[in-house]
């Protein structure tokens, strides 16, 4: 198959979606029997040709985009996914032109996840791809209180949303496409909600690894349970939400475990401040560490917790189970597409804080309910991007059977 992919963000060193928009197409360019070309921001440049460098056997071709200083400067920050829009206008002639060249099977538009960045591809013979997208989700009621702090940013996000996704120029970019694949079933169900037909399309969270990753941490019984967070710390990651669980088991008297939370972020002295005057003496925030440095950390862990309570897919999800790290999480968004109750103890959204703080405890007092490496092992190489490679060479031969069903 000849394979474009769009990825605004991709990157060999990157993690979240800029792996995804690198993985993807790298697995499957490993196939002899597929030609796979990827269009990215020149900004993935650097990484990428010192990639290409390191590996002379790579069989993928890259193309750049650029777009003026001049946005650059005025999209940053929040205004940061006003760059996409441009991006994509400029990126558009060049799929054209690659097109008329190549002749693609297979168009898949894979980064920006968020649903707002959705290209108008043109007349083309390719089948053509969205997702997985996201960014239609939000934080349950229960959960909300915590991006209080934040609050004229998700109403912003929220009338943005609605404006998109009613504009008629979006509408016609999203029936450009054969089928778009949903990060999680809230976005999905946000377009059935505003009148689009999506009812027909894929909920498919993009979360991987590759199998060489898989770790054979060699752990103790540890009388008192190691707990790691991984992330940033900002409000709709739930880290405030953590500590909320924490003090909850502290007024139940009940403190026999650790809690590391690595991350950066503008909370982090928050924390560190809040932790010291609720008296978490058992809870340490240790700011950013290095990538090198974190399999460490994973080794220290009994079990990993997860305490979004805005999420769209969850990249972290993979790294736990590469490390044989059961999961704590809500039951919302990426978590329950990806992994599945025999690697996660999924606490449901309405009991928030109390109900983190119980799942936390039991598996706490209770080691032999955390899930087992077998599972933890079977989850994990279904996360692998060879399998994920597997399931979009399906999916686009199917697409493409259709197509050429319909066109007979």
């Amino acid at each position: 198959m000849k394979i474009l992919y769009i990825a605004y963000a991709s990157s060999p060193y990157g993690g979240s979606e800029e792996a995804v928009g690198w993985n993807l197409p790298l697995a499957m360019s490993r196939n002899a029997e597929n030609e796979v070309h990827l269009i990215t921001k020149i900004e993935q440049k650097k990484a990428i040709e010192d990639y290409s460098s390191k590996h002379p056997e790579l069989r993928l071709h890259v193309y750049y985009c650029d777009i003026p200083s001049f946005y650059k400067k005025i999209y940053k920050g929040y205004l940061y996914p006003g760059r996409h829009g441009i991006w994509l206008k400029r990126v558009a002639p060049m799929i054209h032109d690659l097109d008329e060249r190549y002749h693609f099977d297979v168009i898949h538009q894979i980064a920006p996840v968020e649903f707002r960045s959705l290209i108008e591809l043109g007349e083309t013979d390719a089948v053509k791809i969205s997702g997985p997208q996201g960014g239609a989700e939000y934080a349950p009621k229960p959960l909300d209180r915590y991006l209080r702090p934040v609050a004229l940013f998700e109403a912003i996000r929220r009338c943005s949303n609605w404006l998109i996704i009613h504009k008629p120029s979006f509408r016609k970019a999203y029936r450009s496409f054969d089928t778009h694949l949903f990060a999680n079933r809230e976005s999905k169900q946000y377009f059935i909600d505003h009148g689009i037909d999506a009812s027909n399309d894929i909920v498919k969270t993009e979360v991987g690894c590759w199998p060489e990753a898989w770790q054979e941490h060699q752990r103790e019984n540890h009388e008192v349970p190691h707990i790691l967070y991984v992330g940033r710390y900002i409000p709709r990651k739930g880290v405030e939400l953590l500590l909320d669980a924490c003090a909850l088991l502290k007024e139940q008297g009940f403190t026999k475990y650790e809690l590391r939370m690595c991350g950066w972020g503008h909370l982090e002295q928050k924390l560190r401040d809040e932790a010291a005057r609720r008296g978490l003496d058992n809870v340490t925030v240790l700011g950013k560490i290095p990538y090198t440095k974190m399999s460490e950390q994973y080794a220290w862990a009994d079990f990993f917790v997860m305490p979004s309570v805005r999420e769209t897919g969850g990249a972290v999800l993979a790294e736990s189970m590469q490390n044989g790290l059961g999961l704590i999480t809500f039951d919302q968004a990426g978590a329950t597409i990806a992994l599945n109750d025999k690697v996660c103890n999924y606490v449901k959204t309405q009991e928030g804080a109390k109900g983190f703080a119980k799942a936390m405890r039991e598996w706490s007092e209770h080691p032999e309910m955390r899930p087992d490496t077998q599972n933890i092992k079977a989850c994990f190489e279904s996360l692998t991007w060879p399998c994920r490679a597997e399931y979009y060479t399906r999916l686009y031969r199917e697409l493409i059977d259709g197509k050429h069903e319909e066109q007979a």
